[in-house]
C-alpha cells in the first residue's frame, strides 16, 4: 500500500506558505488603507505600525515560498506570494543593484561620517575604541555615551579626534557625543524623548550642521510609537530651517516603511539607500550573549545617515561587527559639491 505521508508533509507546507501570503497581504493592504496611526485602544497603535517595523524582514520569506510553490506545481500558492514578492522588489530591489560611480572633481572636499550607538551597558571599551579606529571616519556620531565610555574615549581618541563635544548623561542611553578630525564650531545638546545633539563643522571653506540624533523605541510591547514620532517632530523643526550643508544621523529606532522615516525622507535623501548594498540592517546584534542566540544576525534597519543636497555619498555601509553594542555602526562617505 502507497503510503500518503508525502502528500501529508507537502500539504503542511503549502498550508504554512498560503497562511503566510495571506497574512502579509492583509498587512500591506491595511498599510495602505487603515495607516499605522489610526487607535484601536486608547495609548495603543494600530498593527500596522508593528507591521512597518518588521520590514523588510516579514517580505523576505516569498523569495523562498515562490519558487517553491512553482517547483511544487502549485499555480494559485504561487499567486497568492506574487504581489508579496513584487512588493519586496519594488521597494529593496534597488539595493541588490551596482550602482554607476559618478564622475566628481577629484578637488572636490570629501569627508566620512560614522554613526554608532554604543548601547550604554556595553563595557568592553577597549572594542569600542577598535570599531572606531578601524573605521577611520572623519567624524563620528555617538548615541548612548556613558561617563565611562566617555572617559576611555578621551583617554585613548583625543590625539586622534582633537575636537569632541561629549554630553555623558551617567551611565544611562540618554548621553550624545561627538568627536572630529575637523574643528567644531558649535554644540548643542537637547532632551526630546532621549538625548540629541546639534553640532556645526569647519569642513575646509564649508560649514556642515549634523544632528546626533536619538528618538525614543516605541513602547506598550512595539505598539505605541508617539514618542518617536514627537522626538522627530522636534527634531525636524531644528533641522528643516537650518541653511547650508545639514546631516542627520543616528539611531532613529524606525525601519523605512514607517511613517516617521517617511517624514524624514521628505525633506533628506537616506545616504546608504542611496548608494549602499543589500539590506543593511543594523540591529540587534546579540554577539555580545554567551548563548546560542550571537548567532542570530540583525534583522531591520534602524540606523541611518540622511543628508540634503550640496552633499553626495559615494560609499555607504553597515559594520559586520558592533564591539560589543547591540548596533552595528553605520558609515557614509561624503563629497561636498556645494559651490562655496
Amino acid at each position: 500500500m502507497t503510503s500518503n505521508r508525502p502528500n501529508v508533509f507537502v500539504r503542511l507546507i503549502l498550508a504554512i506558505t498560503n497562511l503566510y501570503g495571506l497574512v502579509i497581504l492583509i498587512g500591506l493592504a491595511a498599510r495602505y488603507l487603515i495607516g499605522e496611526t489610526t487607535l484601536l485602544i486608547e495609548g495603543i497603535w494600530s498593527p500596522v505600525a508593528v507591521f512597518n517595523s518588521l520590514m523588510p524582514t516579514v517580505l523576505i520569506p516569498s523569495l523562498i515560498f515562490i519558487p517553491l510553490c512553482v517547483l511544487l506545481r502549485r499555480p494559485r500558492a504561487t499567486l497568492i506570494h506574487l504581489p508579496v514578492f513584487a512588493v519586496f522588489l519594488l521597494w529593496y530591489g534597488v539595493l541588490f543593484v551596482p550602482r554607476m560611480p559618478e564622475n566628481l572633481p577629484d578637488n572636490a572636499p570629501r569627508f566620512t561620517l560614522l554613526s554608532y550607538n554604543l548601547y550604554a551597558s556595553n563595557r568592553d571599551h577597549n572594542a569600542v575604541i577598535e570599531r572606531i579606529r578601524s573605521a577611520d571616519a572623519d567624524l563620528v556620531a555617538l548615541q548612548e555615551l556613558t561617563v565611562s565610555t566617555a572617559d576611555a574615549l578621551i583617554a585613548e581618541l583625543s590625539a586622534e579626534y582633537p575636537h569632541q563635544a561629549f554630553h555623558p548623561v551617567g551611565e544611562t542611553v540618554v548621553g550624545q557625543g561627538f568627536m572630529s578630525r575637523y574643528p567644531i564650531m558649535e554644540d548643542e545638546y537637547f532632551e526630546s524623548g532621549l538625548g540629541q545633539q546639534r553640532v556645526l563643522i569647519q569642513i575646509g571653506n564649508h560649514q556642515v550642521t549634523v544632528f546626533n540624533v536619538h528618538p525614543p523605541p516605541p513602547s506598550t510591547l512595539g505598539a505605541d510609537f508617539r514618542g518617536r514620532t514627537d522626538a522627530i517632530s522636534e527634531i525636524l523643526q531644528r533641522a528643516i530651517p537650518t541653511e547650508g550643508l545639514v546631516i542627520l544621523a543616528g539611531d532613529f529606532n524606525m525601519t523605512d516603511a514607517s511613517n516617521d522615516y517617511a517624514r524624514v525622507d521628505q525633506h533628506y535623501d537616506d545616504a546608504f539607500r542611496q548608494v549602499g548594498m543589500g539590506l543593511g540592517y543594523s540591529f540587534p546584534d546579540l554577539s555580545r550573549r554567551n548563548s546560542w542566540m550571537r548567532v542570530i544576525p540583525p534583522i531591520i534597519r534602524i540606523d541611518y545617515i540622511f543628508y540634503t543636497p550640496g552633499l553626495r555619498p559615494i560609499n555607504a555601509w553597515v559594520s559586520h561587527t558592533s564591539g560589543g553594542s547591540d548596533h552595528r555602526p553605520t558609515f557614509a562617505e561624503f563629497v561636498i559639491t556645494a559651490v562655496k
